[in-house]
């Protein structure tokens, strides 16, 4: 799905999606340029306070001199004093002051009016009716300081005023040129106020805000190269950059103490540098070969020095001539990369024409103003750098929508292999618990099957040899009944899961064994340290338990000849201990060194992780088993 509003649908029409981005951002820029320069006052207004003709005349010195008031001497406003066989700056050229004389009316006492003076070259005087209105700004000599590109407006005090006719004179003077008179205004100050602080935005403020755009933009690109791995693109484009800025910055540099012709040259020569900085700028970013750049900045070497050779041998056409062929030149590097970058890119060559478009007419705009002296309303290549950062971020939208829409299909897509992967997890899970369920059923089979043939499977078998072996008597035969169905009860408690309490198991089993053991005399005890964390103790492992009391048991009550048995449950640190306390003689060095029921009961206790001590007490015998706790439930369970 397209965004018709920021690409126009370039991929599938880039030709006509292009024109009308074209014409779009020309429109755009004009627009920007004419609101900018639009008049403080209305048309009418600004004629009737616009001083259309005045007397023109050169002066021997700088003050106002009585001139001829003839045909001859009567000029439109605005005016060029250079005569036509005349050369425009020159270096170390020095020319007359030119002195301009009007009669002006200013009827209306209550009034307070003022004079604004516009675009005179270098700097310049105001008198009215013989005396100076203030002091001239700079140096005011034949070889002043550059100040008459900045509008001034100058209060006309009370006493200068004479009622009816007052005469107004303006000398100027130029450093290496030939002065040039702009529009002069008279009127109410508070109005010439307002046409001040307007030309002022357009000759000052917009151009230092172009240059700190360009500068700002310059800096972008700088603090950009390391994270873009150094490409040619933001390297050019900050040096494109900087060169506006810098070319910018030549239209604002007034309290300029050198020669004209010497900051003409200089001016100029920044001029080729950003036109071969453009082209550089245009050489990466259309991907072109690296060996254009050669010839790009070849020409701009050509053009400097030519330019510096016309100062010094007094060469006046030498600027128009860098000037035009760089224009010429870069326009026609644009067209030739834009119709390369179409073939391979249409969307991003038509948004590249689109945008750089603009500064090739806004060039052509200045060097036709130029080259014929028409009147300047605006420096149309001052504001470019601003639609360089609108194509920027243009450019960074359509990249960014292009990401988004990557990243949403990407996410898609994943979300896609996810829901398959979870599925394939959920079907391996699922079939990897049922076979850990049916290992667990078989181990369980197992370990009921090898207790079942260690204890009542033994008991039961000893019972039949004796029955044919012979009539036992009948107390033999109760007796081994009796502790077959015990072990018997033992597995089945073991299996009984009583939420793996081991302590609820072994009350069970305290439950078991404590009757029996009544009737033969002998006193069975248990108890717990209360609050022992003993859950987790599997069937496995309470079997093995059941058997090593069990065993423990017979050993105190058979050998030992007890009569009190403790059972005792208590914590040490991360393990369990049990312990079979007994009050008899002990166990006989035979049967510690050569019976069966020790090495079982050391068997059982390695299988659950634990260890088997014999602790002498006076008088008796302590078991002692410590197992460790158990970190998860057994698959079992």
């Amino acid at each position: 799905m397209t965004t018709p509003l920021l690409n126009l649908d370039l991929e599938r029409r880039p030709v006509a999606g292009g024109l009308i981005l074209t014409v779009i951002i020309q429109a755009l820029f004009w627009a920007f340029a004419f609101a900018a320069n639009r008049p403080a006052l209305p048309p009418a207004q600004l004629a009737a306070l616009q001083i259309s003709k005045a007397y023109v005349a050169p002066v021997p010195g700088l003050e106002p001199e009585p001139i001829e008031r003839s045909g001859r001497t009567l000029k439109r406003l605005p005016f060029n004093t250079r005569e036509s066989d005349a050369s425009p700056c020159v270096r170390g050229a020095r020319f007359s002051a030119y002195q301009l004389s009007a009669d002006v009316s200013l009827p209306d006492p209550d009034v307070v009016y003022g004079v604004h003076v516009s675009g005179i070259r270098d700097n310049y005087a105001v008198w009215l009716n013989g005396r100076m209105v203030a002091t001239p700004r700079g140096r005011f000599s034949s070889q002043p300081t550059r100040e008459g590109n900045e509008p001034l407006t100058l209060g006309l005090t009370p006493e200068l005023i004479q009622p009816g006719k007052n005469r107004l004179d303006i000398v100027a003077v130029a450093n290496g040129c030939h002065p040039n008179f702009g529009r002069i205004y008279v009127g109410p100050e508070n109005v010439l106020r307002r046409l001040q602080q307007q030309e002022r935005l357009t000759k000052t403020v917009l151009p230092f805000i172009t240059v700190i755009a360009s500068s700002t933009l310059a800096l972008t690109a700088v603090f950009l190269l390391p994270l873009s791995g150094y490409s040619g693109v933001f390297f050019s484009l900050a040096a494109f950059m900087i060169s506006l800025a810098v070319r910018g910055w030549t239209f604002i540099w007034y309290d300029a103490d050198i020669d004209r012709a010497l900051r003409d040259v200089a001016a100029y020569s920044i001029s080729a540098t950003a036109m071969a900085n453009a082209a550089f700028f245009l050489n990466r970013w259309t991907q072109a070969p690296a060996r254009h750049l050669v010839f790009v900045y070849g020409w701009c070497l050509a053009c400097i020095i030519g330019l510096w050779c016309g100062w010094a041998a007094k060469v006046v056409w030498v600027p128009q001539i860098t000037e035009t062929g760089g224009i010429v030149l870069c326009g026609l590097y644009f067209i030739w990369r834009m119709t390369c970058l179409a073939k391979a890119r249409r969307a991003v060559a038509a948004r590249t024409f689109a945008f750089l478009s603009v500064a090739l007419t806004a060039t052509i705009h200045d060097l036709i103003i130029a080259l014929f002296g028409l009147p300047r309303w605006t420096m149309a290549g001052l504001y470019f750098p601003f639609v360089l950062i609108g194509a920027i971020a243009w450019e960074i939208i359509i990249r960014g929508i292009d990401l988004y829409r990557g990243a949403a299909m990407a996410r898609d897509s994943l979300a896609e292999q996810v829901q398959l992967k979870e599925a394939e997890i959920r079907s391996t899970y699922l079939r990897l618990r049922e076979q850990e369920r049916m290992i667990a059923i078989n181990e369980e089979r197992q370990r009921l099957v090898r207790d079942m043939h260690d204890g009542v499977g033994g008991h039961l078998v000893s019972l039949l040899a004796q029955l044919r072996g012979g009539a036992p008597d009948v107390e033999t035969l109760r007796e081994g009944v009796r502790i077959a169905i015990d072990d018997l009860r033992l597995i089945i408690d073991s299996m009984d899961g009583v939420d793996d309490s081991l302590e609820v198991a072994i009350a069970i089993f305290h439950e078991r064994m404590a009757p029996r053991l009544r009737l033969a005399g002998i006193e069975l005890t248990w108890s717990a340290e209360p609050g022992a964390p003993v859950e987790g103790f599997g069937p496995e492992a309470r079997i093995n338990i059941y058997r090593i009391l069990q065993e423990a048991i017979t050993n105190a009550v058979k050998h030992a000849k007890a009569s009190r048995v403790d059972i005792r449950l208590k914590m040490e640190r991360d393990a369990v201990v049990i312990s079979v306390s007994d009050n008899g003689v002990g166990l006989p060095q035979s049967l510690r060194e050569g019976g069966k029921g020790l090495p079982n009961m050391n068997r059982r206790a390695d299988r659950i992780g634990g260890t088997l001590d014999l602790v002498p007490l006076n008088p008796g015998l302590s078991v002692r088993l410590q197992a460790p706790l158990p970190s998860a439930p057994e698959p079992g369970r």
